[in-house]
């Protein structure tokens, strides 16, 4: 849905705030520049950027570590960024050793 989202289907589905947030803070959608209607700072729609159809461009795995890329960008300039850098990446080492339908330790 991601994907719809991004080219702006007609009836696809708006994904949750948070992630339109990280497409827009990750440069792959922008505010339309040529909108001009009423509140356009409000109520203007958001497009895909070059860099987001660049996004597209690239297979699954590419995109998914494009994600976690940009997520550890994000979240390495908040407030306590590089104790939750280090959890993300503790998380996505663990992810690495599990198999799918086998449950693993806490």
């Amino acid at each position: 849905s991601v994907m719809h989202f991004l080219v702006g289907t007609d009836h696809a589905m708006e994904p949750p705030p948070a992630l339109v947030h990280f497409l827009v803070e990750s440069g792959l959608m922008q505010i339309d520049p040529d909108y001009h209607g009423p509140n356009a700072a409000e109520n203007a729609p958001l497009v895909i950027t070059e860099k987001g159809y660049d996004f597209m461009l690239q297979d699954n795995h590419q995109q998914v570590w494009h994600f976690c890329l940009q997520y550890l960008q994000v979240i390495s300039e908040k407030e306590n960024g590089d104790r939750m850098v280090k959890e993300a990446l503790l998380l996505l080492i663990c992810l690495s050793f599990a198999r799918i339908g086998e449950a693993y330790a806490t």
